[in-house]
């Protein structure tokens, strides 16, 4: 397997798992942050809770960034105009999710940290994997 590979794939499964983690259980009892804790001896009792919006709307980020890089990896790594369109428009389709809760259309609450979060978890893989230089540029 390719390396750009293994390295997206290991962001889609950690960015889904993580996400599901956040969604389901409050920043402190996410197992992940307890085992992080009792590896450099913290008491989870000292760690300091998380920001409610930060705990909110976390999931909704890493979810999207499991999207983008798997639309990342689908593409084979390249970027090219129909490449940009189509993560555009991924990222304006989780955002419409958040402007459709604003208007009552989706079920759910409206959050500007839920958008922010959107637009982070969409940048993060291109971010990530552009600086080890995965990508051929086609235009």
């Amino acid at each position: 397997m390719n390396k750009r590979y293994l390295i997206s794939l290991s962001l889609i499964v950690f960015s889904l798992w993580l996400g599901v983690q956040f969604y389901v259980q409050p920043g402190n009892e996410v197992p992940l942050i307890k085992k992080i804790a009792e590896l450099f001896w913290i008491p989870i009792i000292l760690l300091p809770d998380l920001p409610g919006f930060l705990n909110d709307s976390l999931s909704d980020g890493l979810w999207m960034m499991a999207l983008g890089s798997t639309i990342i990896a689908i593409w084979d790594h390249t970027i090219s105009y129909p490449f940009i369109i189509f993560y555009g428009i991924s990222i304006l389709v989780g955002l419409g999710f958040e402007f459709g809760q604003a208007v009552r259309i989706i079920q759910g609450t409206f959050d500007i940290y839920d958008c922010l979060a959107i637009i982070m978890g969409g940048l993060v893989p291109l971010i990530l994997l552009s600086k080890k230089q995965h990508y051929e540029y086609k235009c």
